[in-house]
């Protein structure tokens, strides 16, 4: 789903509404911005109750003692299989407790399951299935949304760049975007701050 919508572009954007520029040219633009802030920072910042999916880890490489580290933000948990055991939510902890984006589950003291044994088939690869919303939140943050908005702007006034010699955004086939000019600065320094980085015990 879109972080933002054409309206915010035109509301907050500064684009002059004499500006011979319509709703189906501003999604096109945001869905290209926010392919590069997902890729720019490694994270998903929004997801909803459809955007469920199964990940897959082993015990003994993505197992510290009893908690399982995660390679991916999670927002929120909607099932875990260990094995062959189905956990409950009393089963597990996420970590940090209070709030997402979560990035490992610890098993609870008073549970009787364990996430597998390394010397037994209970630890085969992939045995472990998280399925749950991988992204930071279920909103994007109020900075990543402005920073989109910043980039949908500077995309948009790029395109719009007379100048034959003018740098201009490129397409890759992929879908992939390269800007071949510098991003804004601000835009640049919020996306920094967001930039995932793996926390492993």
């Amino acid at each position: 789903m879109a972080y933002i919508s054409s309206s915010d572009v035109k509301q907050y954007g500064g684009i002059p509404t004499t500006d011979t520029v319509d709703d189906s040219e501003l999604t096109l633009i945001i869905a290209r911005a926010q392919k590069y802030v997902d890729e720019y920072t490694g994270r998903v910042f929004e997801c909803d109750s459809d955007d469920d999916a199964t990940r897959y880890y082993t015990a003994s490489l993505d197992v510290a003692r009893n908690t399982l580290w995660l390679d991916k933000d999670l927002n929120t948990v909607a099932s875990i299989v260990a094995g062959t055991d189905t956990l409950s939510s009393t089963d597990y902890v996420t970590e940090p407790r209070n709030d997402s984006p979560f990035y490992a589950i610890t098993l609870t003291d008073q549970t009787d399951l364990d996430w597998g044994d390394p010397s037994s088939d209970d630890d085969y690869e992939n045995a472990i299935a998280v399925t749950a919303q991988w992204a930071y939140s279920s909103s994007a943050p109020a900075d990543i949304q402005h920073a989109m908005i910043r980039l949908v702007k500077w995309y948009y006034k790029q395109g719009r760049i007379t100048d034959e010699t003018a740098d201009r955004p490129i397409v890759l086939e992929s879908g992939a975007t390269v800007l071949p000019a510098q991003i804004p600065s601000d835009v640049k320094e919020i996306l920094d701050r967001y930039r995932y980085r793996p926390v492993r015990a």
